[in-house]
C-alpha cells in the first residue's frame, strides 16, 4: 500500500495540479469536456462507470479534507504549490528579521 501511495507524491502530480491552477474556468472545463468526451467515445459504459466513479470518489476526498481543515482552522491555507513561494517569501523575511534582531542583540 504504501508503494502506491509514494506514486502519488511525486513531482508530476504536483506538477499537474499546479498546472491545472493556472487554467481559467473556461480553459479547465473545456479540457475536462473534451477529456470526458475522448472517455466516452475510447471506453465501454462499464468502464466509463468505474473511472467516473473513481474520479468523483478523488474529487469528494479532496473537498472533505480541505472543508475540514477550513472547520478547524479558518485561516487555513492548503500549503500547495500556489502557495508555497508565498510562504517561502514569509519564511525568508521571518529569517531576515530574526537575523537583524541577533545582530542588535550582539551589538549590545
Amino acid at each position: 500500500m504504501s508503494d502506491i501511495y509514494s506514486m502519488f507524491e511525486t513531482e508530476k502530480l504536483k506538477s499537474l495540479a499546479k498546472w491545472l491552477y493556472t487554467l481559467s474556468p473556461i480553459e479547465i472545463s473545456t479540457i475536462g469536456c473534451i477529456i470526458g468526451l475522448i472517455g466516452s467515445e475510447a471506453l465501454t459504459v462499464n468502464e466509463q462507470n468505474v473511472i467516473g466513479n473513481f474520479l468523483e470518489l478523488i474529487g469528494q476526498i479532496l473537498l472533505t479534507s480541505n472543508a475540514q481543515a477550513s472547520c478547524v482552522n479558518p485561516n487555513y491555507i492548503s500549503p500547495s504549490l500556489c502557495n508555497l513561494e508565498k510562504m517561502e517569501k514569509e519564511f525568508d523575511a521571518k529569517i531576515y528579521q530574526l537575523r537583524k534582531e541577533i545582530m542588535q542583540i550582539k551589538k549590545s
